[in-house]
């Protein structure tokens, strides 16, 4: 993206120019730039829209995401560091302000969208393509007692349930039910000793 100032350059301070942008290299850039002639330069300002090839944080498929970037720039007659210049030919290059602001709007962790899935953590299927068959089978070893609680069948009204055999202590609850082990109201049953 290079513009020719050569002539904004002869003008007096303050004059403008007005330029519409149409890269269709890869990614293609469109936007419209202002020029602005100072007393050390050519002030840049305008919207340019571009895409940029991402790779989603959720579920690792690649999408194209679109990049709006305000730049804002003075490009300067003689050089000073970490300023951009006016090449030699009197032209100005836009290709490293467009890179250094998109940099700066890509997102930490981009996703191809609000609500993205993800990836099962047990097996990695792309749960946006549907659900995987380890949802419903996989229990996660923490919750294997409740899953035993819930499975008991007692015909009593109460029930003693081993939490530490080798020690002796037991809990003792209330049977509510077959959907439910613990009571609503006390769901942290006390621990007695046999």
């Amino acid at each position: 993206m290079i513009i020719d100032v050569s002539q904004q350059l002869k003008e007096p301070v303050g004059s403008y120019r007005h330029y519409r942008i149409s890269e269709s290299d890869a990614p293609p850039i469109y936007g419209e730039v202002d020029l602005l002639r100072t007393d050390r330069g050519i002030f840049v300002s305008g919207t340019l829209n571009t895409t940029h090839k991402a790779v989603c944080s959720r579920c690792l498929s690649s999408f194209e995401q679109p990049l709006t970037l305000r730049i804002e720039e003075e490009y300067l007659s003689k050089a000073e560091e970490g300023a951009f210049t006016i090449g030699e030919h009197q032209e100005i290059d836009l290709s490293e302000a467009v890179r250094q602001y998109a940099l700066l709007v890509l997102p930490m962790k981009p996703l191809c969208s609000e609500d993205c899935a993800g990836l099962c953590h047990r097996c990695g299927h792309n749960l946006n393509l549907g659900p995987c068959d380890c949802l419903t089978s996989y229990l996660d070893p923490r919750f294997a007692l409740f899953q035993l609680h819930g499975c008991r069948r007692n015909q009593g009204d109460f029930e003693k349930i081993p939490i530490f055999p080798s020690e002796g202590l037991y809990r003792t609850r209330k049977r509510q039910g077959k959907d439910r082990p613990f009571s609503a109201l006390n769901p942290r049953p006390f621990l007695t000793e046999s």
